[in-house]
């Protein structure tokens, strides 16, 4: 820190992501960016327990708030020993009712280790019940859960048969065993694609002599085996599909639906992956 730069990085347990958080934004005394900064730093520190870049930015939108509440104050509060108790149980009834508890939570993981407020405003900060309220957003019943997982797992299982089944007619294609090229052999033609999807991702295009492809310029034919949308199925999940694993993995991990959407996967690519010996041990 310096008079002219008072700038806290952030980096993400994993590494994937960071975020520079800049105090002199903050319309407060030079001497109140400092301290604020370095009770961030302490509450986004390898030993604490902010891991995501959307958690360090809730902090930060806290401090936000209460800077500007310090700044229409009188006097204005130059430094963290000049808050009072009064001021800290102000604040938070400006908050509103809907996020008062979480952003009261929020001070208190960042000024938890403060030692500048004075011991007044420092209790008024860390002890004294949370603001109670009852969210909109209530937990699945037992009877409710046993029937939202008995969904997935259906949903599991009916994406695991098919996409063996569309597997297995892509082998017996590459083996020769669907017949020969012909306008009525509609299995041909299905194993055909299943194979161009494989091999490139994408299914067969027309050859148009002008300009660029356009997207969905697909011979007939594959329209009339289903279009992309059913032989893409064949050898893939479903958006539906891929929230119905996740679902799963959350039940079974308690680890948080974006946590478990984020982990890489190996997948069906034109590279010849095969993801079948993966996911099969999820959905037996």
């Amino acid at each position: 820190m310096t008079s002219d730069r008072c700038e806290v990085l952030f980096i993400e347990e994993k590494g994937q992501r960071s975020k520079v958080y800049d105090f002199l934004l903050l319309e407060a005394d030079p001497q109140i960016q400092q301290w604020l900064a370095r009770s961030f730093s302490r509450a986004v520190g390898d030993t604490a327990g902010a891991k995501r870049v959307t958690y360090a930015d809730a902090l930060w939108g806290t401090l936000q708030k209460l800077t500007e509440y310090l700044e229409g104050r009188v006097p204005v509060p130059r430094a963290a020993g000049e808050i009072s108790a009064k001021d800290i149980k102000e604040f938070f009834l400006t908050l509103p009712m809907g996020s008062r508890k979480h952003l009261v939570e929020r001070m208190r993981t960042i000024f938890r280790e403060d030692h500048e407020l004075s011991v007044e405003a420092r209790n008024a900060v860390l002890h004294g019940r949370l603001p109670v309220y009852e969210s909109k957003v209530q937990p699945y019943s037992n009877a409710e859960h046993q029937e939202l997982m008995t969904a997935v797992r259906h949903d599991i299982r009916v994406a695991r048969d098919r996409i063996y089944e569309g597997r297995e007619l892509l082998n017996r294609y590459r083996r020769g065993g669907l017949g020969v090229a012909h306008r009525l052999n509609n299995r041909e033609k299905t194993g055909r694609a299943l194979d161009f999807i494989d091999r490139t991702g994408d299914l067969p295009r027309r050859v148009l002599p002008s300009s660029v492809n356009r997207s969905g310029d697909y011979p007939g034919w594959v329209s009339t085996i289903g279009g992309a949308r059913r032989l893409f199925a064949m050898l893939t999940l479903t958006p539906r599909e891929v929230a119905a694993f996740c679902l799963q993995l959350v039940d079974l991990t308690a680890e948080n639906f974006g946590t478990v959407a984020k982990w890489p996967a190996v997948h069906f690519r034109p590279d010849g992956t095969s993801a079948v010996r993966h996911w099969r041990w999820w959905t037996r």
